[in-house]
Parts: structure tokens; sequence; C-alpha cells
């Protein structure tokens, strides 16, 4: 939901945008706050659903974000509660065969329970590059721990 709402925002400001593989979907923005900012998202390759009340198809998304200098990355699911306190939670993230490492996830700042940012953006993006996927794995309330596969094709890391 959020990945196609990305899209149909950036066609309606007349973003320039990139779909050379549907596995990412790049565009670049202007935000009244902090300037041009270049996105990129990827939706999970498997569908997922939850129990009642987030019952419903869904997947997970990926985004990368960045603007002037700092950059974001942004781990959301459309409906459910991802396990992350008020300062910190778990992320596992695995790229390709490498060993899977831990990560201390932000919640987001408006409260959101559907949403992690994950640390460490210039790092991130460097090894989606080198990678053909990587792995995310977070805790969903009532659900436990559930991993996600992101494909890295398509994914032009020059573009931040």
């Amino acid at each position: 939901m959020k990945f196609a709402l990305g899209v149909a925002l950036a066609l309606a400001s007349g973003a320039a945008i990139s779909a050379d593989d549907p596995a990412w979907f790049t565009y670049t923005s202007t935000h009244p706050m902090h300037g041009q900012q270049t996105v990129a998202t990827a939706q999970a390759t498997e569908t997922f659903n939850l129990q009642f009340p987030y019952s419903g198809e869904q997947r997970a998304e990926l985004e990368l974000r960045k603007r002037r200098r700092a950059g974001d990355v942004i781990f959301s699911i459309q409906r459910g509660q991802l396990v992350c306190g008020s300062s910190s939670c778990y992320v596992g993230i695995r790229w390709g065969d490498g060993p899977p490492l831990t990560f201390r996830g932000s919640p987001s700042s408006d409260g959101s329970s559907e949403t992690i940012f994950i640390p460490g953006f210039g790092q991130f993006v460097k090894r989606l590059a080198e990678y053909d996927r990587v792995l995310i794995e977070v805790d969903i309330y009532q659900h436990g721990r559930k991993t996600f596969e992101f494909k890295t094709s398509g994914f032009d890391p020059t573009v931040f």
C-alpha cells in the first residue's frame, strides 16, 4: 500500500521516476523542509498474512530515503504491530549468504507501529549493491519473528 501510494504521489508531483526493474522503484522529489530527496523502494518477494484484526494478504516494504547528506533505511508492513519499544528494537539483517547481523532499529517518530528505522544508511546502500538479496527479520506482535526477503537486482546505488 505505501509502495503504491509512493508511486502515485511521485507521478502526481512530476518526480523523475526510474522503473527499470520491478523489484526497485526510484524517484526524486522536492520536500518542503529538506529540499530534494531521493527515494528507492522495494516490496518483499512474498506476501504474508497475520491473524485478526490484521488479516489479509500484504507485503513488507523496504525504503531508502536520502535528503541532503542524511539517509534513512525504513522497513514497514501494511498492517500489524512491529515490536519496537520507545527507544530501540531488534532487527536481524543478512545480505546474500553472509552471516546474519543484529541492528538496533528505532521506532517511527509519529508512533506508527508498522514502521522501523534501521541505522547505517551508507553501509546498507553499499551492501545492497554487493549482494543479490537481503533478508530482514523483525518481531511482530503476537506473531513472533518473521523474515522477509528483498531482491537487490535493479537497485542503483549511484542515485544516492
